[in-house]
């Protein structure tokens, strides 16, 4: 009876010791997964606004350009013209040109730096999520080899009664 006992216990023990390995690794890959998707999220967002600093670059430049063909083809103008009121034009014309590409360049950026913020902010929600998450697993797995251990003495108490009352 006593090796009955025994057998069982250890059998039990054994259980026991594969489930929590099992748990453990199931807890590594979760969090192996985790990790990933929050690598992934801020790759992602790197790899957004980088195409967001080469679209301004491209539209400045595209900007630029056309402010400078327009300033060649006004000077042409006003030169073949020689007259005031066309100098005078002109001069009117670039400086509306280029306070008009300052606030748009202004307004660029304002966008750029509010979509880096939200961006941010959705990866440092994103890792708090997971860190929350981790730590419920672990919490759990924590309370679940608490109950089984307890289990466990609770069962070998009830055996060694048992053996105890048989013999």
């Amino acid at each position: 009876m006593m090796s009955l006992t025994m057998m069982s216990l250890t059998m039990m023990s054994l259980t026991m010791i594969s489930l929590t390995m099992i748990s453990l690794t199931l807890m590594s890959l979760t969090m192996m997964s985790l990790t990933m998707m929050s690598l992934t999220m801020m790759s992602l967002t790197m790899m957004s606004l980088t195409m967001m600093s080469l679209t301004m670059m491209s539209l400045t430049m595209i900007s630029l350009t056309l402010m400078s063909l327009t300033m060649m083809s006004l000077t042409m103008m006003s030169l073949t013209m020689m007259s005031l009121t066309m100098m005078s034009l002109t001069m009117m014309s670039l400086t509306m040109m280029s306070l008009t590409m300052i606030s748009l360049t202004l307004m660029s950026l304002t966008m750029m730096s509010l979509t880096m913020m939200s961006l941010t902010m959705m990866s440092l929600t994103m890792m708090s999520l997971t860190l929350m998450s981790l730590t419920m697993m672990s919490l759990t797995m924590m309370s679940l080899t608490l109950m089984s251990l307890t289990m466990m003495s609770l069962t070998m108490m009830n055996y060694l009664k048992l053996s105890k009352m048989l013999i």
